[in-house]
């Protein structure tokens, strides 16, 4: 128990520290490139994003096969260069969809690519519970882009879009390639295996659809909003989705090591009650942090925004539900992914994102930022009710296998 109590600690304040730094790193981009040519590295980088939800899966598949056997090193092999086989395939036929839509195709073939390589390395060493290389590979991913930027600045040198994107693609291929130097563990056989492919692509088809489900019901409020109430209270809301982050440092880094740690748990019951004490405890802490987040919601808003974004002010509260609750459901999931059944969380997601997609129509025509908002909160709570609940009734059958 102490060595998970630390092994989350770690991961929470690396996860908090690197968000940091890519912060850093688009403020000063924005610095060196002017407005036309960010606001273009952006949209690709946020179209490159949404293609690569088709990727999410099997990183995630990948950390459940090798949490399930991880003293097995022939094994490991061959589960990573057959998830390496059908990532490579999803990239291609992007690659290929990207030629027939985009005219900047290459740039996002540089960026998908450069969020392939994230995706496998997080998910291998996921898999593995390397908590060294998951603290550490975002880590030196950010210190190599800072650097850059940095070197560019001293020299006085003119970048457009191109160079960003290939600080972002080399900064990932680097920090990989320093890790595996620093400790090799990522070994390659030749050893294609229809048996394990199948399985694979069994366990993340559903991850997939969930995390399509988990990314519609994040980003379709703005479009919502934007199409009721104009780019103006998009900023509102947006930025309170950005304060919202401060609740998700803590179970991001729980879920993080529950996948594997309940996978490679022959004996489920030994997990359910550190599993239960996890959660609550997670809730517990947000709920310490939302006090003064709500309390002194006017002046963290000046502090951090300025004082023209104080119309998020109400919403505050339902967003930090809605987070809070979005957070807690991703614990859940990753417990039942680690178990196996990965079409548990998906569906409750799903629910999730056609009530709100439903009810944000609805309450935003009527309230503006405040229905979103409420909306938000609202489907993110019955997808917790959901699988929190389904998990209590499956409780007694898991202990008493």
């Amino acid at each position: 128990m102490k060595t998970a109590i630390k092994q989350t600690s770690i991961l929470t304040l690396s996860n908090g520290f690197n968000r940091f730094l890519g912060m850093i790193f688009l403020v000063a981009l924005t610095r060196l490139i002017d407005v036309s040519e960010y606001g273009q590295f952006r949209y690709l980088l946020n179209i490159a994003s949404l293609f690569s939800l088709a990727l999410t899966g099997t990183p995630i598949s990948l950390a459940k096969f090798l949490g399930e056997n991880p003293g097995d090193r022939d094994l490991r092999k061959s589960v990573l260069v057959n998830s390496l086989s059908i990532m490579s395939s999803i990239y291609l036929v992007i690659v290929v969809i990207f030629r027939i839509l985009y005219k900047d195709y290459l740039l996002l073939d540089l960026l998908l690519l450069g969020l392939l390589i994230e995706s496998l390395y997080i998910g291998f060493s996921r898999g593995l519970l390397n908590i060294v290389k998951l603290s550490v590979f975002r880590l030196v991913k950010n210190i190599i882009q800072l650097a850059a930027i940095g070197l560019v600045a001293l020299l006085s040198l003119e970048i457009g879009v191109l160079e960003a994107v290939l600080f972002f693609l080399l900064s990932n291929l680097v920090s990989l390639t320093a890790l595996e130097i620093y400790r090799r563990e990522m070994e390659f056989s030749l050893s294609f295996s229809g048996a394990i492919i199948k399985k694979l692509i069994n366990y993340t088809i559903p991850v997939t659809l969930g995390g399509v489900g988990w990314s519609v019901l994040v980003t379709v409020n703005p479009i919502i909003i934007e199409r009721f109430r104009g780019t103006e209270s998009v900023a509102y809301y947006t930025a309170g989705i950005t304060l919202m982050q401060v609740f998700a440092f803590l179970p991001d880094a729980m879920a993080t090591m529950i996948l594997p740690k309940v996978a490679g748990i022959r004996d489920k019951r030994n997990i359910i009650k550190p599993f239960l004490s996890g959660v609550g405890g997670s809730l517990l802490i947000n709920a310490l942090i939302l006090i003064p987040v709500y309390l002194f919601r006017e002046r963290i808003i000046i502090i951090i925004f300025s004082s023209e974004y104080l119309n998020l002010a109400p919403i505050v509260l339902l967003l930090a539900v809605g987070q809070i609750s979005l957070v807690s459901h991703q614990l859940f999931a990753s417990f039942w992914q680690g178990l196996g059944r990965p079409a548990v969380p998906s569906i409750t997601i799903s629910v999730g994102c056609a009530i709100n997609l439903v009810a944000s129509i609805i309450l935003t025509n009527i309230y503006g930022i405040r229905g979103a908002a409420l909306s938000y909160a609202l489907s993110t709570s019955c997808s917790l009710i959901l699988i929190a609940g389904y998990f209590l009734l499956k409780r007694k059958a898991m202990v008493e296998v």
